[in-house]
């Protein structure tokens, strides 16, 4: 088995491709949601996480635990301002653990894209710094074409397919009308 976690900002597809990781390859140990012994998924590289789950307290910070542990990383990043958009739309806990981001209630955009080039920026130079085996990936790519993007992490971390053919999952907290033509419409407006 090969350690994986999925490392991305709020609303920018980690559930989604955890969830297709683990559908699509029999040999990964996915750390998922509810699963923070590794690190926060949301989490800067130098960051403890800001809650514990049960009896299991994260100690250490994230890049140091991705080391000790041998965790390969997939990074997924969600366009700037797809990631704008879905923030406004569905804040989640966005308010709670990224006070900063937000005044009076709404998104202080000026320092959310600051706040998502850091968090990216910061995230590949202490992977590479490490020699962690990772890979970047683009949530719009992915969407316009999972397949490709998991036959990239297959080679890139040398995982075995659990299936002849890659199988899609729903995304969370996806709508029933983020149908064929609502997602081909989402591609073209956030496509570099």
């Amino acid at each position: 088995m090969k350690n994986v976690k999925i490392i991305g900002l709020q609303r920018s597809g980690t559930n989604y491709l955890e969830n297709l990781v683990k559908l699509n390859f029999r040999d990964a140990h996915v750390y998922g949601p509810g699963d923070i012994s590794i690190c926060w998924k949301h989490g800067m590289p130098t960051e403890k996480t800001l809650y514990e789950t049960g009896d299991r307290p994260l100690t250490g910070m994230g890049i140091t635990n991705i080391v000790d542990n041998n965790v390969h990383v997939i990074l997924i990043e969600k366009p700037k301002r797809a990631w704008i958009d879905s923030m406004k739309r569905n804040k989640v806990d966005l308010e709670e653990k990224r006070p900063r981001l937000y005044k009076n209630g709404n998104i202080n955009e000026v320092d959310a894209l600051k706040f998502h080039d850091k968090f990216h920026k910061d995230w590949i130079s202490a992977l590479s710094t490490h020699n962690v085996k990772f890979i970047h990936v683009n949530y719009i790519d992915l969407l316009e074409d999972y397949e490709r993007k998991l036959a990239e992490i297959q080679v890139a971390f040398k995982l075995t397919p659990s299936l002849p053919k890659f199988n899609d999952v729903h995304k969370v907290l996806q709508s029933s009308k983020f149908n064929a033509a609502k997602k081909e419409e989402y591609i073209k407006k956030y496509k570099n």
